[in-house]
């Protein structure tokens, strides 16, 4: 994933906060760059109870909770279903 689509992106989605800023390089290298801030990373649980609001791109990434995978897929679907096969 390119620092300049992390750049843009409000929010960023992942699992866990911590497990995505000790394993997914792209979130470290963001944020060591400078072109990501923590505060512009959410948490997925969190986001399905209260959405921030968004003001750029949104952008999820996983590290692999296969179980928060299947959620987004489902929500990401029937979202898809509502919108565009309506």
């Amino acid at each position: 994933m390119p620092d300049e689509l992390l750049a843009t992106a409000d929010p960023v989605v992942v699992e866990q906060i911590e497990a995505a800023t000790d394993e997914a390089g792209e979130i470290i290298h963001a944020l060591g760059a400078g072109t990501l801030t923590r505060n512009r990373i959410h948490e997925l649980a969190g986001m399905l109870e209260t959405a921030p609001e968004t003001t750029g791109r949104t952008v999820f990434k996983t590290v692999g909770i296969a179980a928060q995978d299947r959620a987004v897929a489902r929500l990401l679907s029937k979202t898809c279903d509502t919108l565009y096969l309506g």
